[in-house]
């Protein structure tokens, strides 16, 4: 509160303005005294630290209007005070008062009432020149001092009140005030909280608002005639009762971040097939902080991808997969714990076939496994390619048979089948000419490069075949000429 405008009393010794000066830099370091007409003008009455903030003291006595009085520097010592021809018209308010250090004259109680208490509040270390602050309180009755607090010590998490409870020497009244100053930045800024509840002497509850971010809370209680804090913070110590501050070093409890709310997660589909994805979304928890996705166990494996609150699942390996969700901290939340959004099975993928492979051909009464694959176009492109039946011997000519690609990757992909086509050629004889001629002896071929004798009874030496070829000659057992054309 700034300092109210003085009304200076003419005197043998002349005006004293109240115009308000800089603090210099020469301090009394002493208590002051205060003799006036309301005690006799009594010497040996020291102002008292006792209960006040540090450096501070004050002064308590019965006044009413018109009643004179000083503030000395020192005991005795009666031309050298502050506030020379003053009258004190404002109450419960700070002034600003000029030292004089010579020809001091009386200070005045005036707008006051009979018989109230006034209690006088100033640093123990005013300067002697220049101008100092007093706070000039007015109360119904003797002001009572705080006799104990107790509580906001412990540690509080994030969004959590702290309670304070205050007792008292004795019953105080309407105009007395119990309230808690508390500061979360190292005083460079301070806020002022009022009991909620108590009466008498107490206990009083005082609640300091719940913190949002981790920081350390720093307070001290006192009593006042007033319950907001001034135009200048600092100046509610010249409007202090009393105060206990944990012997002047203040007390106060850490705010730590607060556990989050409980996080959940989803999957969209929680199985699927190799080469599909699927989603997980995750809700819950408290604060700003972003959402996390890990798998965190499972015979396969998944990547993640997007942001905000749900993921793009995309699989690497076929399997299992366990997703675990959580939701990362803020400045007033620590990071929630994993949780599970569940089990994504993957299964593996059949191979495709887009074009199937060429089979080479093979002769007469060669088995599809003499057929050997090439080209092809398959999903995956790796593979390799075998018959089903591979013993089986095709008929003379062109048929489809069923062949297997088996994929090179099998731990994502299932074999898958495709027909395929294979030429199994014609036997052939040569006549006494040399040249190529099919022949068909009831249902029985010759191979190439066969020689037939002139004898009745013939043999041929095939050139693929095993072991000698009997056959015999004769027009009752070959068709398409005579015996003696071939």
């Amino acid at each position: 509160m700034s300092a109210l405008t003085a009304f200076p009393r003419l005197t043998g010794l002349g005006i004293f303005a109240g115009t308000l000066l800089s603090i210099l830099s020469a301090f009394n370091a002493s208590a002051n005294f205060v003799p006036g007409a309301f005690n006799g003008w009594t010497q040996n009455t020291p102002m008292s630290t006792t209960g006040m903030p540090p450096s501070f003291q004050k002064y308590t006595v019965q006044a009413s209007d018109d009643n004179a009085f000083k503030i000395l520097r020192a005991n005795n010592d009666w031309n050298t005070g502050w506030g020379s021809g003053y009258w004190i018209t404002s109450w419960n308010s700070v002034w600003s008062l000029p030292y004089a250090g010579s020809g001091y004259s009386d200070l005045f109680v005036k707008s006051f009432g009979s018989n109230q208490r006034m209690t006088i509040v100033t640093r123990t270390d005013n300067p002697t020149s220049g101008n100092s602050k007093f706070g000039f309180l007015k109360t119904a009755a003797a002001p009572v001092s705080i006799s104990s607090v107790s509580g906001g010590t412990s540690g509080v998490s994030t969004g959590t009140s702290v309670n304070i409870t205050v007792n008292l020497s004795g019953s105080k009244g309407a105009d007395e005030f119990v309230l808690v100053r508390y500061s979360t930045d190292g005083w460079t800024t301070s806020s002022l909280v009022a009991s909620s509840s108590g009466s008498g002497s107490g206990p009083y509850t005082v609640t300091i608002p719940a913190q949002n971010s981790a920081l350390t809370v720093s307070w001290y209680a006192l009593t006042s005639v007033v319950n907001t804090l001034p135009a200048t913070a600092s100046d509610i110590d010249y409007l202090t009762l009393s105060v206990m501050n944990n012997s002047s070093s203040n007390y106060s409890y850490a705010v730590t971040k607060a556990n989050q709310a409980a996080v959940s997660g989803s999957l969209n589909s929680a199985s699927i097939t190799f080469g599909n994805t699927t989603t997980v979304t995750a809700s819950g928890g408290t604060g700003t902080g972003a959402y996390e996705f890990r798998q965190n166990g499972g015979t396969g494996a998944v990547t993640f991808s997007g942001s905000g609150s749900s993921r793009t699942v995309s699989v690497t390996t076929a399997g299992t997969a366990i997703i675990e969700v959580r939701r990362l901290g803020d400045s007033n939340y620590n990071d929630s714990n994993w949780v599970s959004a569940g089990t994504l099975t993957v299964g593996k993928a059949t191979a495709t076939v887009t074009t199937p492979p060429t089979a080479s051909g093979i002769k007469y009464a060669q088995a599809l496994s003499a057929s050997s694959f090439s080209g092809g176009t398959t999903t995956p492109a790796s593979g390799t390619w075998s018959w089903n039946s591979p013993t089986t011997v095709p008929t003379p000519g062109t048929a489809s048979y069923t062949a297997t690609f088996t994929p090179a990757d099998t731990t994502n992909y299932n074999t898958t089948t495709a027909s395929v086509s294979v030429t199994s050629q014609m036997a052939q004889a040569r006549n006494s000419a040399g040249a190529a001629s099919p022949v068909q002896p009831s249902g029985l071929f010759v191979g190439d490069n066969g020689t037939f004798s002139a004898d009745t009874w013939g043999t041929i030496d095939g050139a693929w075949g095993r072991g000698r070829l009997v056959v015999r000659l004769g027009n009752a057992d070959l068709s398409g000429g005579t015996a003696g054309d071939y």
